[in-house]
């Protein structure tokens, strides 16, 4: 179940993504984007879902990207085995304020996936007070 987020503040550009399953496929772009301009000064924050760790897409790459001081992702697994060191479960209102670009920065945040977690997503951020006309959703 692909979800996706991003969020650029107009002060300092942040990035900001959750991301289930095949939804990895537009964020990844975006960061493979940002990295590869050296201008683009963009901090990117992703929280990446799967129902197992053997459902990460692109691990290898992920794990590459993590290693720059400016990208933070985040696995959270559904099905989590016994020695799994990150999040469990759905995206939760914690993970966002704990991993993502914070409301009062003013974020673009961007939100793909399928329709009942796009709105479960789209919900909690306004929830959490980030700006409903800066939240878009695909």
């Amino acid at each position: 179940y692909p979800l996706c987020a991003l969020a650029v503040s107009d002060e300092r550009p942040v990035s900001t993504q959750s991301t289930w399953g095949t939804g990895l496929t537009p964020m990844y772009q975006i960061i493979q984007q940002i990295i590869k301009d050296k201008n683009d000064h963009t901090e990117v924050k992703m929280i990446y879902g799967n129902i197992t760790e053997d459902d990460i897409l692109c691990r290898e790459d992920l794990e590459a990207m993590r290693e720059l001081s400016y990208v933070d992702i985040v696995f959270t697994l559904d099905k989590p085995s016994s020695d799994w060191r990150e999040e469990a479960g759905y995206v939760t209102p914690d993970m966002i304020k704990k991993y993502l670009a914070p409301a009062n920065q003013q974020p673009i945040t961007v939100v793909c996936g399928p329709p009942p977690m796009m709105k479960a997503v789209v919900s909690t951020l306004k929830s959490l007070d980030y700006p409903k006309d800066r939240i878009l959703s695909f």
